[in-house]
């Protein structure tokens, strides 16, 4: 008699990790003019220094700052982007873009799903109480 073991990464692709991979808290996006979609940060048409920009949390007397980097996104054709990574999660950040003009950023997370597994990750963002904007379809523009 003639055994015969198949072992397909079909079944099992993802290497017995029980569905569930790390949660990633991240976004990707930009500032652009709400009235002419230039970006506000990069470009011949910026107003904001990148490297001034600040973003925050506050919990209770505790102020976390949160480390952001740019981004470059060719395939899109834009300057640069902001991305940025939370270690956990934080229901509001806020957002210094100079000494006078701060930003609120609410954020609401949820289940994704991917080949190998689910993890929870930032849904939706809310900018300054705007309809919350979907943050899993590649780079957010927060219109300014």
């Amino acid at each position: 008699a003639i055994v015969l073991l198949v072992h397909s990464c079909i079944d099992r692709p993802c290497n017995d990790n029980n569905d569930l991979c790390n949660d990633t808290y991240e976004s990707l996006f930009r500032i652009v003019s709400k009235t002419t979609g230039k970006d506000l940060i990069y470009g011949v048409d910026k107003i904001y220094d990148n490297s001034k920009i600040k973003l925050f949390s506050i919990n209770g007397v505790d102020t976390t700052f949160i480390t952001y980097q740019p981004y470059k996104l060719a395939k899109d054709a834009y300057d640069s982007i902001l991305y940025f990574r939370l270690a956990t999660k934080v229901d509001t950040i806020f957002m210094r873009l100079n000494d006078s003009d701060v930003d609120t950023l609410v954020l609401t997370y949820g289940l994704s799903e991917s080949k190998c597994c689910a993890f929870n990750t930032i849904r939706n963002i809310n900018y300054n109480n705007t309809n919350p904007l979907p943050n899993y379809n590649g780079t957010v523009e927060l219109r300014k």
